[in-house]
């Protein structure tokens, strides 16, 4: 390599590890020595084939792991980078989470969107009309009390037992 490539690459490098350290340093300090909390959920879009395991998602707190949930289903094992594939809602005392499981309980679809009043699954939210994200995900999101649903151009039942809706 010539001296210039080797010189760019350890500067690449050395930019590279000193961003994952600010990043690290300012999630730590988000929270502060009294602040609040900071809670993150990912979905880890587990599919069929992948360890023999359902689906998870992962709940974080001020950047630590605090709890895995499984969702009972399976994910597609990607879809979209952009497709946000976990909800959150909190009010009246009930702490919802929201999940979506494009490969559904067959591992190939129709999906179904997991729902937790955290940490415990109430049930799934399935499809009235056979739609399905298997493929290209599904993605969600709320508004109040409305959970909105993309990717499956369908509407989704709420199942007897759900979470209750946080205002």
């Amino acid at each position: 390599m010539t001296k210039t490539l080797k010189v760019f690459i350890m500067v690449a490098l050395v930019a590279m590890v000193g961003s994952a350290f600010a990043v690290a340093a300012h999630a730590q300090a988000v929270k502060g020595p009294s602040g609040p909390n900071v809670y993150t959920v990912i979905n880890n879009d587990v599919y069929l084939h992948f360890n023999g395991q359902f689906n998870t998602g992962t709940v974080f707190a001020n950047n630590h792991v605090v709890n895995t949930l499984n969702t009972g289903s399976y994910g597609d094992g990607g879809a979209y980078f952009t497709n946000t594939q976990a909800d959150v809602v909190v009010g009246r005392g009930s702490k919802c989470i929201f999940l979506a499981d494009a490969g559904g309980t067959s591992g190939s679809g129709p999906g179904d969107i997991a729902s937790f009043n955290y940490p415990t699954l109430i049930s799934n939210y399935t499809s009235n009309f056979g739609g399905n994200g298997y493929g290209h995900g599904i993605s969600i999101a709320n508004v109040g009390s409305v959970l909105l649903v993309g990717g499956l151009r369908t509407t989704f039942s709420k199942p007897t037992g759900s979470a209750p809706a946080a205002s």
